[in-house]
């Protein structure tokens, strides 16, 4: 599947969904003020191959799901690339714009995510569950959650956070711009 150049205004219940497929990209698109009650932007499910870029996240929401990223909820995938992207003002009800669980291969590089905010855990990013996940040349910016105000990472294998910026960014609880919660090894450089 491979959607270019599109613009998703004002969809519910996922302005895209895909379940089961080999490869899907999606590239130059715009997601702005979808709702959903999993995800308001893209609901992606077992895929190998999955490329974003390119893309604008801009105030999605999602209000009833206990599980949801508001921009992105991606699940039992092999491989996600996602890159220069934007993910403003996205509020999820559980996570903030980005839910990703059950990743073997996760590469989020150039992106900016600002003003995103969840009512539990990971204004910006939720990782649940990814094998080697490198989170490299990111803003996080005014993201707010209970724990990891820009992003929170549960039970994941080898995490690389490099050359990225936090600026307030606010984890109620704990955790301003990242909570770990069980994981195996973590870097981080040049933040």
């Amino acid at each position: 599947f491979y959607c270019f150049c599109c613009i998703f205004i004002s969809n519910h219940n996922s302005a895209i969904g895909a379940e089961g497929g080999g490869r899907l990209a999606v590239m130059d698109c715009i997601f702005r003020n979808n709702t959903g009650k999993h995800s308001a932007g893209m609901y992606i499910n077992a895929y190998q191959y999955v490329r974003v870029e390119r893309a604008e996240f801009l105030n999605n929401g999602v209000h009833a799901a206990l599980i949801s990223g508001s921009g992105i909820n991606m699940e039992d995938c092999y491989m996600v690339e996602i890159g220069f992207s934007v993910f403003a003002q996205n509020l999820g009800r559980e996570y903030g714009a980005s839910y990703i669980k059950d990743v073997q291969y996760l590469n989020i590089f150039n992106n900016r995510f600002v003003s995103n905010k969840a009512h539990r855990m990971g204004g910006a990013l939720q990782i649940h569950t990814t094998t080697r996940t490198n989170i490299t040349n990111c803003l996080f910016m005014r993201n707010t959650g209970l724990n990891g105000g820009a992003i929170h990472i549960e039970r994941s294998g080898r995490i690389n956070i490099l050359k990225s910026v936090f600026i307030r960014n606010s984890g109620f609880l704990s955790g301003g711009a990242f909570y770990l919660d069980v994981y195996d090894i973590i870097s981080y450089s040049h933040c």
